[in-house]
């Protein structure tokens, strides 16, 4: 990730530079650093300078090991902004340009994030909620696209307010890929990350892609355990791993899909332990799926399973 040649879009600097105005905050940039100039008191934490910069917490975090993100924020303090690949705008328009900006496994994102962000092949052009309730968003997270969040263009996305193409669904899908792998990187290791089966790597980038780097640490989740997976190189471990612990039974049923996906790159015999490590994460989700008559979610999930015991590990919604 750190070989700018991995992706076709570029590293668009005039993203992070000159001066932003942006509610009560005001930034003066000084090629990758910010100094903080002025804020409301509301606005002096991290997670405000991460959204207006379009970068993770975390990564936010990370870059600036002295300086407690989740307080009021000195004025005169300088803030490094993590680099992240920008994708140039209008340099991915399809499915296939997503693939080879990527370079993640054209499996995933047609199975996963096509499938089930774009609620079956279609990209949400109106901004709309998730349906995921949480203290943030009691209404739910809004949306747009292939589940992007947070800002298009600089601006923070509103329910059915903001209104995209289908090809910036794209561009959007492709940039969340990016970033969501820079931060599985920052978090792993890049050695540990790298050694692992791509289909694994996958999984992980997943589990960010959905619900951040936060599922690592939070206690009681198996994605805790992922790191130590990597580390004792137990890939059949680290694929059962990348469920979430989650009540949505709609995060239940794609816990079942990223379980198996991961399981892509490993032999039958890992592949099998996989499953029976993450039997539980299957009945889970089909007691949340009553069976009906036709092809439906719960049927889908049975058909993946069995499909997975036999080797196949992607096309779940063919």
């Amino acid at each position: 990730m750190d070989n700018q040649k991995e992706v076709r879009g570029h590293l668009d600097k005039s993203r992070v530079k000159g001066n932003i105005e942006f509610s009560h905050v005001k930034f003066g940039y000084n090629d990758d650093r910010l100094i903080i100039k002025d804020f409301s008191a509301k606005a002096k934490k991290g997670q405000k300078i991460a959204s207006v910069n379009e970068v993770s917490l975390y990564r936010l975090k990370k870059s600036n090991p002295n300086i407690d993100m989740d307080k009021p924020i000195p004025e005169g303090t300088v803030v490094r902004i993590p680099e992240r690949y920008v994708v140039a705008s209008g340099s991915v328009r399809s499915f296939e340009d997503v693939v080879n900006t990527t370079g993640v496994d054209r499996h995933y994102i047609n199975d996963i994030l096509i499938c089930i962000e774009g609620r079956h092949q279609k990209p949400d052009l109106v901004c709309k909620s998730d349906g995921v309730k949480s203290k943030e968003y009691p209404n739910g997270c809004p949306t747009i696209g292939f589940g992007h969040t947070g800002r298009v263009d600089g601006q923070i996305i509103r329910n059915g307010r903001t209104r995209i193409s289908e090809a910036k669904a794209y561009e959007l899908l492709a940039q969340d890929i990016l970033d969501a792998k820079l931060d599985a990187i920052e978090y792993m290791g890049k050695d540990l990350f790298n050694r692992a089966p791509k289909s694994v790597q996958t999984g992980i980038i997943d589990v960010v892609f959905n619900k951040g780097v936060e599922p690592f640490i939070r206690k009681g989740s198996p994605t805790t355990l992922l790191k130590s997976d990597l580390e004792r190189r137990d890939y059949a471990a680290a694929a059962a791993h990348t469920a979430l612990k989650t009540g949505n039974r709609g995060l239940k049923k794609r816990n079942v899909y990223r379980v198996i996906l991961s399981t892509e790159n490993l032999n039958q015999k890992e592949r099998n332990r996989t499953l029976v490590l993450a039997k539980s994460t299957y009945v889970d989700a089909l007691i949340r799926f009553p069976a009906k008559k036709g092809t439906n979610d719960r049927t889908r999930m049975q058909r993946a399973w069995l499909n997975a015991q036999k080797g196949i590990t992607h096309g779940f919604f063919e």
